[in-house]
């Protein structure tokens, strides 16, 4: 019996188990805590340093979009040596190639995480808004906008005119000057006044191949008066109008084949009637006034007036072959990598 119930010492090896079993699993749980911790600060490391690399590139691309004249020099400089400051907690590294286009690489380091991204920066897209009227803009009533409208002035709009898209008023870009051809090399010039009258022959304007372009210049007013001028081929047409034009009439073409040119203080009004008219205004110091019809493209202009029966649809994106040569209006931000 002595040996049945005399057992006081069996229940510390037990014990003494436990005891074993509680230190491994304290020790086990102080280590996860502590490569928790780590975790967590090299993950807050991490993300500072990444934000540091972000800030850095884009103040640089900040920096290039409002003075693109400063591009080619840092470039250069930051050839020899990467742009470096403190930020925050952390340290920037920053540089600029144009090869294949812009690319700002930053780098940001916190403590011993580096991390790093490149932003691209882009040519703004001339183009960019349905409408932009550098000294105003007004939309007649009933007439319709598809798209953004932009100016530099005052945007009015009639009753039951629709605008689907934003409107900005005072928000002045300064657009540069037409670049009118000298060159008489690969030209077709008009010096005297060109008119079409009560349907007789189109003018014809034959663009060639796909990736080529016609330019054309007209010393006089172009003035259509139930007339037609016709766009053929797979090229686009560059017209310069160094005196405005006056078109009552069709102007068939492609989406993004005629781009039209006009000199300061002119005119182009333009009432296609039930046809549509393709194609780009670039005339920013002169007056666009579209009467009538179905416009699909965009226009900037000094002012831009839409009458009641006009309806105008935007077609910016993708608007021409690289070897147009179009107006440089700056750069925007393009996207980012890692």
């Amino acid at each position: 019996m002595y040996y049945l119930f005399n057992q006081k010492g069996a229940a510390l090896p037990l014990a003494l188990v436990i005891v074993f079993v509680l230190l491994l699993f304290g020790t086990a749980l102080a280590q996860y805590s502590n490569t928790d911790a780590i975790h967590v600060a090299h993950n807050e490391k991490s993300m500072k340093a990444y934000y540091i690399a972000r800030s850095a590139a884009d103040a640089l691309a900040a920096h290039i979009i409002n003075d693109s004249n400063e591009l080619d020099k840092l470039v250069e400089a930051t050839k020899v040596k990467e742009g470096t400051g403190a930020l925050g907690e952390g340290t920037f590294y920053v540089s600029v190639t144009n090869h294949n286009g812009i690319e700002i690489q930053a780098k940001g380091t916190v403590g011993d995480v580096t991390k790093n991204v490149i932003l691209s920066v882009v040519p703004r897209n001339l183009f960019d808004s349905t409408i932009y009227g550098h000294d105003s803009v007004n939309v007649g009533a009933g007439a319709f906008v598809e798209g953004d409208v932009v100016s530099g002035g005052l945007i009015t709009v009639g009753n039951n005119a629709t605008i689907k898209g934003e409107t900005d008023s005072y928000a002045s870009t300064e657009f540069p000057a037409v670049n009118f051809p000298t060159s008489t090399e690969d030209l077709i010039h008009y010096d005297n006044q060109v008119k079409l009258l009560d349907k007789k022959e189109p003018l014809i304007f034959n663009t060639g191949n796909s990736g080529e372009q016609l330019k054309v210049l007209m010393d006089k007013e172009l003035i259509v008066n139930n007339g037609k001028i016709e766009v053929t081929g797979d090229g686009v047409l560059l017209l310069y109008l160094k005196e405005g034009a006056s078109i009552f009439g069709e102007v068939s073409g492609k989406p993004n084949q005629i781009f039209l040119f006009c000199a300061p203080n002119k005119e182009i009004t333009l009432q296609t009637g039930k046809n549509i008219f393709n194609g780009y205004i670039y005339a920013p110091d002169a007056t666009v006034t579209y009467k009538s019809g179905i416009f699909t493209g965009a226009i900037i202009a000094g002012k831009v007036n839409i009458s009641a029966n006009g309806d105008v649809y935007y077609a910016g994106g993708g608007i021409a072959p690289d070897n147009i040569n179009l107006p440089s209006v700056g750069y925007i931000r393009g996207s980012w990598s890692k």
